[in-house]
């Protein structure tokens, strides 16, 4: 499937909506026709004008930045007004609260994280994959862990680090050993990388899908970009609600 016209909401507020305009400037680079940009306030519970517009625009995809609270209700109010997009992406379906909160309308939803319990990098400090997930459980058996854990770790492991080849506490030689240590580490989440303005570089996104487990029938996030990375292939176009 390759999207031409895309449809975006989003809540208004900093990081939502600074996701949204970088979303915007890509769409505008990669040639896409945005066909709505809207924003809601923090705290919106009814969904129907945007669900409407959307529906009535028929979009090739639809992207809802936001947090997962406010996801769950767009989706569950996609299924109430049979609103129906090839592509629907909502990052906060990579969590696996998600398909405890929605359960089979849940699936097929897009989103992307930073890590994911299939990826498996060539960790140079702190724990690798498995034992992140195994010491996780331990520590916390009755949760699964999930991209904010896994970002969280890694920024314990490299602060440690920069923290160590400083040698002070002071901002600007927290700084330079940040700016030292670039390139140089690889936690969990992939390879930490920073320019003179401490954006981070490194670590590269996935695309991730929830899917229905062929074989148990259970819900999963399963990744499915990029190739070298992908556990499934994508299901595209997302199966209208009446055929589910």
């Amino acid at each position: 499937m390759k999207a031409k016209r895309v449809a975006l909401a989003y809540l208004d507020e900093p990081f939502p909506a600074a996701q949204a305009a970088a979303f915007k400037k890509m769409f505008a680079e990669k040639g896409l026709e945005l066909v709505l940009f809207e924003k809601f306030p923090s705290g919106t519970i009814d969904f129907t004008p945007i669900l409407q517009r959307v529906k009535s625009i028929q979009p090739d995809a639809f992207i809802d930045v936001a947090y997962i609270d406010a996801q769950a209700n767009m989706l569950k109010q996609m299924k109430e007004l049979d609103v129906n997009v090839d592509y629907v992406h909502m990052i906060y379906s990579a969590l696996p609260q998600w398909r405890e909160m929605l359960g089979k309308d849940g699936l097929y939803i897009f989103g992307w994280t930073v890590w994911d319990p299939s990826i498996n990098w060539k960790v140079t400090h702190g724990f690798d994959n498995p034992t992140f997930i195994q010491k996780f459980k331990a520590k916390f058996p009755d949760a699964e862990p999930d991209f904010e854990s896994a970002l969280a770790y890694g920024l314990g492991v490299i602060l440690e680090e920069i923290i160590k080849e400083a040698g002070a506490l002071d901002a600007d030689s927290l700084k330079q050993a940040a700016l030292r240590l670039s390139g140089k580490i690889v936690t969990v989440t992939g390879p930490y990388k920073v320019d003179e303005q401490g954006r981070q570089l490194g670590a590269p996104w996935v695309i991730t899908q929830v899917q229905e487990n062929p074989q148990t029938k259970e819900l999963e996030t399963v990744v499915v970009w990029p190739p070298d990375a992908a556990t499934r292939e994508p299901i595209v176009p997302i199966p209208p609600w009446n055929k589910r």
